[in-house]
């Protein structure tokens, strides 16, 4: 686990009650999983592993899923996620390296990743386009789970000829949502956001 944020495989977790970033993680595993078309969340569970998809051989749908990590939130409900070992998403995403995900699933080359961080201030770091492209070149989406309070960020190509700056785009947006959880961690406020 790479400060709360889905690594491709994360294993380690105990079988006590979750710490408040592996929670995050569950959070936004499956939130990712419910937000990307074609996207495979594998949950180990120790004998096994439960597939969360859309797919008609999937253990779980990612809406059930979901739904179930909401009723788990409930104070009395049973928490079956804290039999969760580890986690993995796959299918359409392909993972670039700490929780930065690769998708071909919509109709152009896309960049995901998840985060707890409020909508807009997700929207006023990816406003600061300091790389100089005209504002259609890469688009970015942020789509809000407000119940599971997390969000699923999709950067796109918007125009053509900017393909091969995608990646850099969605590093360097993904590096700046992570500074700022990691600043709202550490020091229980905001930082950059607010200027």
């Amino acid at each position: 686990m790479v400060l709360g944020i889905p690594n491709r495989k994360v294993v380690g977790m105990s079988e006590q009650r979750r710490t408040g970033a592996e929670r995050a993680l569950l959070r936004q595993t499956v939130v990712l999983a419910h937000a990307v078309p074609g996207a495979e969340l594998r949950m180990q569970t120790g004998d096994r592993d439960l597939v969360v998809s859309r797919h008609p051989s999937a253990d779980v749908t990612p809406c059930q899923a979901r739904a179930a990590l909401l009723a788990a939130a409930v104070p009395g409900n049973v928490d079956c996620f804290d039999l969760v070992a580890g986690v993995e998403l796959g299918g359409s995403l392909r993972d670039l390296g700490g929780g930065l995900y690769w998708s071909s699933s919509g109709p152009a080359p896309e960049r995901w990743f998840a985060t707890c961080l409020p909508p807009d201030d997700v929207a006023g770091l990816a406003a600061r386009n300091q790389f100089g492209l005209p504002g259609e070149a890469i688009t970015c989406a942020v789509l809000v789970d407000a119940e599971v309070a997390v969000s699923a960020v999709r950067l796109r190509v918007g125009l053509a000829g900017y393909e091969d700056r995608l990646d850099e785009v969605a590093r360097w947006l993904f590096g700046e949502v992570l500074v700022e959880e990691l600043w709202r961690e550490a020091l229980g406020a905001s930082s950059s956001v607010d200027g």
